[in-house]
């Protein structure tokens, strides 16, 4: 039986083929149509999902009357989109929906992914139909719902909001505030605290509604950052403490778009004895949630799931080509389904060079300040990084330097890194690269970014790297 689970019709469309309840394909649908952040299946992805054959039933992760309704209180101009129903059948697609909650599909992609039987779930969202916050119980494969917070009460509009008044792209450049929270100090946190929030945990109360931005006077957008940064731990540590204490579950899953916040995730660690972040905690991994909250069943999180880009490639030439000081693209096997690129549609280069980051930068058309992550042979991990884990394969975690200024490349501001680990089994070309890049050099990581310029999903298949390489000149293989 195949079955699609769906997100569409909001940000970050994405698609999942579940054969028999095992998840066998997933994509974004803006690696097809090259649109950052398309909310809608392009027409390219659908036809590739259908060489896996037509789907029995979709799964979708929404409930489009409950959305309407919030979309209607909120005077949202999307209220116009059609329905789910109509909308697939505009693609050819006719076939039963079940509608999955949004939260419930957060909340599963990051329990039925973990390898907890038993859990505290945190969703730490934007806004689904009305729901913002959620907490949930996770035993086998039981979710309970504890606790929800709804709209206008947001941590994730603050954040969003604050991401617009930064001059930045709300819903896509949070990630940017984060890593320029690094270059400030929280010397705003307190007034933000005195004028927004009312906190009663576990509940967190906003005095604003913030959905369609702010107005703040600040004279240091880099101070700025760093105190809503600040504040946003706060909260969220606040609160899973809350729970943690009334529960006695010493486990923690986490997802929702805020859950990309790799500093907060990292603080929950001194929290939890263990923690788990859904890979693609943002809205596109629901299309993935969905399916697992309608199957009730744990699989192992895999995210090479995409477009299969299927050519050999020359581990010597890489090499060869980063021991010069050039950096490569990778554009091979299977692409990834999530934020990060891990391997397979990458941007690589030698972490050791003092000007590498301005140099990629530059390629990627992106702010100087912006730092990059490392992907390290995962034996290797504690050589360089301080970490009471022996494993970060989804960049969903940061970590102390412990080497000085040997890796400037991949070394932000605060002396940390968003670290991947890359292990023997990973399903990614990056691993022999790696290995072989040791073997030459007696460096175990190389810096590892997203294979695209600022504004533009990843590289997906042969002509968006040729199209890349035309752009910018760095060869990919």
């Amino acid at each position: 039986m195949i079955s699609w689970g769906v997100n569409a019709i909001n940000h970050d469309a994405s698609l999942t083929i579940f054969n028999d309840g095992i998840p066998i394909f997933a994509s974004h649908s803006e690696r097809f149509s090259q649109t950052k952040n398309d909310s809608l299946l392009d027409e390219s992805l659908i036809e590739y999902a259908l060489t896996y054959g037509k789907p029995d039933q979709v799964i979708w992760s929404d409930r489009p009357v409950l959305k309407k309704v919030r979309q209607i209180v909120t005077r949202d101009e999307r209220i116009f989109d059609p329905l789910p129903k109509s909308y697939l059948n505009q693609l050819g697609i006719k076939t039963n929906i079940t509608y999955i909650n949004h939260h419930h599909a957060h909340a599963a992609g990051a329990a039925y992914t973990s390898p907890f039987n038993e859990s505290l779930v945190f969703v730490f969202d934007g806004i689904g139909e009305f729901d913002t916050i959620s907490v949930w119980k996770s035993n086998n494969l039981e979710l309970t719902q504890l606790h929800k917070q709804q709209y206008p009460h947001s941590l994730g509009l603050f954040y969003s909001a604050f991401t617009k008044l930064l001059g930045l792209k709300p819903n896509e450049e949070e990630f940017i505030l984060m890593g320029m929270a690094a270059y400030g100090e929280p010397v705003y946190k307190q007034e933000l605290y005195d004028r927004f929030f009312d906190i009663q945990y576990p509940n967190i109360f906003l005095k604003e509604n913030l959905h369609l931005g702010v107005k703040f006077n600040h004279s240091n957008k880099f101070d700025l950052a760093a105190s809503v940064q600040d504040i946003y731990e706060e909260i969220t540590f606040g609160l899973c403490n809350y729970f943690k204490v009334h529960y006695k579950i010493d486990n923690a899953c986490f997802s929702g778009g805020c859950a990309l916040n790799c500093v907060a995730n990292s603080h929950y660690r001194s929290l939890f004895k263990n923690v788990w972040v859904y890979p693609n905690a943002g809205d596109a991994g629901n299309s993935y949630g969905a399916g697992l909250a309608y199957f009730k069943q744990k699989h192992v999180y895999n995210p090479y799931m995409g477009y299969d880009l299927k050519r050999e490639i020359n581990i010597d030439q890489v090499v060869d080509l980063l021991k010069k000081g050039k950096p490569v693209g990778i554009a091979n096997r299977k692409a990834e389904f999530g934020p990060r690129a891990l391997g397979n549609r990458s941007l690589i280069a030698d972490p050791r060079g003092r000007s590498t980051r301005e140099n990629v930068n530059l390629i990627k058309r992106r702010e100087k300040f912006r730092p990059f992550a490392p992907a390290i042979l995962e034996e290797k991990f504690h050589d360089v990084f301080i970490s009471k884990i022996d494993s970060s394969r989804f960049m969903n975690y940061t970590f102390k330097n412990k080497t000085g200024n040997e890796y400037p490349g991949i070394t932000h501001r605060d002396n940390t890194s968003r670290v991947q680990t890359v292990s023997k089994e990973c399903n990614t070309v990056l691993r022999p690269i790696l290995e072989e890049w040791y073997r030459e050099t007696n460096v175990p990581l190389l810096l590892n970014t997203s294979l695209n310029i600022k504004g533009m999903p990843l590289v997906n298949t042969f002509a968006d790297a040729h199209e890349f390489n035309l752009q910018t000149g760095i060869t990919v293989l």
